[in-house]
């Protein structure tokens, strides 16, 4: 529908040659230092998965693979998005000074956008303290500028829960933690 009306499949605007979206979009995290890699475009020597951020995970926007969920970091009020689409947890930098989480420099990795200019995170907050829906929960955050949320829980965080049941139509969770069930229930 989109390339008959000659829209673009991201934006919405007017596609042509050479377009480039206005709003400014990731795709992919990356690692910073240079490797090597073969004809085929595969990594030599490193066996490590790709770091991959969603395009809802940058921008806050609700989709058929994530929701929304209302939360805090010790007393502040924050925006969380659970996304299935990325593969690691992170914290918008301005929530990490604000909270006075414990800040630790990391090995950088490269977030590319999708204008192909790229973001170092080369921060982490190691076992954030946060909580949910009235329960606790802790986990490893990166540290870069979001919008449209204040963090991003992704498969790192999901693949510690167990089964999940995930409604996405009515935007619910549930699964167990600390050997009781726990349902989260998303806003749009």
């Amino acid at each position: 529908e989109k390339r008959a009306k000659k829209l673009c499949h991201y934006c919405d605007e007017k596609f042509e040659p050479g377009h480039k979206c206005k709003r400014r979009q990731i795709y992919l995290l990356e690692k910073a230092d240079d490797e090597e890699l073969s004809d085929e475009g595969n990594k030599i020597g490193d066996d490590e998965e790709d770091h991959l951020v969603s395009l809802h995970a940058m921008s806050g926007a609700v989709s058929h693979q994530n929701m929304k969920i209302k939360g805090n970091i010790k007393k502040m009020r924050i925006i969380i998005l659970i996304d299935s689409g990325s593969t690691h947890n992170f914290l918008d930098v301005s929530v990490a000074k604000r909270t006075g989480c414990e800040v630790q420099q990391d090995k950088p990795l490269m977030v590319a956008v999708a204008n192909g200019s790229k973001i170092a995170s080369a921060a982490t907050c190691k076992q954030l303290v946060w909580s949910m829906q009235g329960r606790e929960f802790r986990a490893d955050m990166r540290l870069i500028p979001l919008e449209g949320c204040d963090m991003v829980l992704t498969i790192q965080w999901l693949s510690q829960l167990g089964p999940i049941f995930w409604g996405f139509k009515n935007l619910w969770m549930e699964f167990k933690w600390e050997e009781r069930r726990m349902v989260l229930r998303g806003s749009t």
